[in-house]
């Protein structure tokens, strides 16, 4: 074996390398959305929510599992600051009523 051919395969080796990362993070997405798809729905849940059901299922990170299903990160990790505001919508359903 001469030094082109070790140069040619050692860029084979590379190439093949790179293949093998491509397909087992095909294979991970792949059994992250067949996970979600399985679960029966009576509607769509909110894109947080199948983040987290996708990254429980297969283990998945957050950003893999927002670019599986195309969602945003933000929406993920999304929080409401919204008041407590129990009292008003009983005190306003008594005034309706």
């Amino acid at each position: 074996m001469d030094v082109s051919e070790a140069r040619r395969l050692k860029a084979l080796e590379e190439e093949n390398t790179k293949l093998k990362r491509l397909y087992g993070e095909a294979m991970l997405d792949n059994a992250g959305l067949k996970e979600l798809l399985a679960k029966k729905w009576c509607r769509p849940p909110p894109g947080g929510r199948r983040s987290r059901i996708s990254r429980r299922a297969s283990r998945l990170s957050e950003r893999r599992a927002c670019s599986i299903i195309a969602a945003d990160r933000s929406v993920v990790r999304y929080l409401s600051r919204r008041p407590d505001d129990t009292a008003l919508r009983a005190r306003l359903r008594e005034l309706a009523d």
